[in-house]
């Protein structure tokens, strides 16, 4: 019941904070302009994370009224992760900092999580029979490159209306439920806090009857909090031996849908010899659109796609079948999500038949 408020009380705290950050945006020049590659028509403010760090300072504050007595160290540690992350995607929505000093910021911010927080990737989890991959002198550097590698699968996947908060949504949702079964109060707290201020953030950015178009973006600042907290929560929960609620392949599956999006697109940049960090318009959701699925359409399922993947995951999780096939699927799964993304020339014909085999209204 009390977390149960708590969501309630973010959903809502959240929801008056963007409002009165949108009512601000105008005077600060916190506006994302139409041209280039962006798909909507009219200047919209790109205050969403104002919410989501209102909710993270509100869970540190009540932390002690609810049951478990969840250390403050470790959120004090998250919190000013957080704060930071917010700060620099904040300069960089109004001031186009360039990807160079955003991974500057992002490294040290995730070097700090490991030496402050005690938040390291050590072992990878058995990956074959029999073997335990440990990576030792190795972890600080790829914790380091796993953390900023989240933080921009949020900001890759934030193109259309809706589609990286109700994504994060489902993500959250099965983290509460991991970290609820394995007795962590800290991260429930934080999960589900994050939850409400995501879903007072989408009551904005979510088209639906009397809202046809978003009126708030989560911007950068959003986008850079939100993956932050997810490293932090995936890492944190998936490591620590005994203590662990979570194997480091389950944090795949419950990462699933940005990850492999992400990761695909990167690849096919390098692959057609461009740089991985040039913007273009062939994540899913873009050739979704192009199919004609429209901006509902395409939330819709990228939020089922989500759910399965994450629901494989922690099923699999549950039912202990052996990391080494969970992980071997899920390879799998993301070879076969990358050869189909990567022929758009192909995947958007078989797209718009689907669109019309299922009759749903085009774009």
């Amino acid at each position: 019941m009390e977390y149960a408020v708590l969501f309630g009380l973010c959903a809502l705290v959240s929801g008056v904070v963007i409002r009165f950050s949108i009512a601000l945006a105008g005077r600060f020049g916190a506006m994302d302009r139409p041209g280039g590659h962006k798909q909507h028509a009219v200047s919209t403010p790109f205050v969403g994370g104002f919410g989501l760090i209102a909710v993270l300072a509100l869970a540190f504050t009540l932390r002690d009224l609810l049951p478990g007595g969840p250390t403050p160290v470790a959120l004090l540690t998250l919190l000013l992760g957080a704060v930071c992350m917010f700060l620099t995607g904040l300069a960089d929505d109004l001031w186009h900092l360039g990807f160079k000093p955003r991974f500057v910021v992002q490294a040290l911010v995730a070097l700090s999580m490991v030496a402050v927080g005690g938040v390291e990737l050590a072992s990878l989890g058995e990956l074959l029979p029999g073997v335990a991959v440990e990576l030792g002198w190795l972890g600080v550097p790829i914790t380091v490159f796993a953390t900023i590698g989240l933080i921009n699968a949020v900001n890759m996947i934030d193109g259309i209306d809706g589609l990286s908060g109700s994504v994060s949504l489902v993500s959250l949702a099965f983290i509460a439920v991991i970290s609820q079964g394995g007795g962590n109060s800290a991260y429930l707290l934080v999960a589900v806090a994050l939850m409400g201020g995501v879903v007072g953030f989408l009551f904005f950015n979510l088209r639906y009857p009397g809202n046809a178009r978003a009126r708030v973006f989560l911007g950068d600042n959003g986008s850079m909090l939100l993956g932050f907290v997810f490293a932090w929560l995936l890492i944190a929960l998936s490591q620590g031996g005994e203590a662990a609620v979570m194997t480091p392949v389950t944090a795949l599956w419950v990462f699933a849908l940005p990850l492999m999006d992400t990761v695909g697109v990167m690849l096919r940049r390098i692959w057609l010899g461009k740089s991985p960090f040039r913007a273009d318009r062939h994540h899913l959701h873009h050739l979704l659109v192009r199919a004609g699925f429209r901006v509902c359409d395409v939330v819709a399922v990228a939020v089922l796609m989500q759910f399965v993947f994450a629901l494989i995951g922690v099923g699999g999780l549950w039912l202990r079948v052996p990391e080494y096939l969970m992980f071997w699927l899920f390879i799998g799964v993301f070879a076969v999500y990358f050869l189909v993304i990567a022929r758009p020339w192909r995947l958007v014909p078989w797209l718009q038949w689907l669109n019309r085999r299922l009759g749903l209204p085009s774009a």
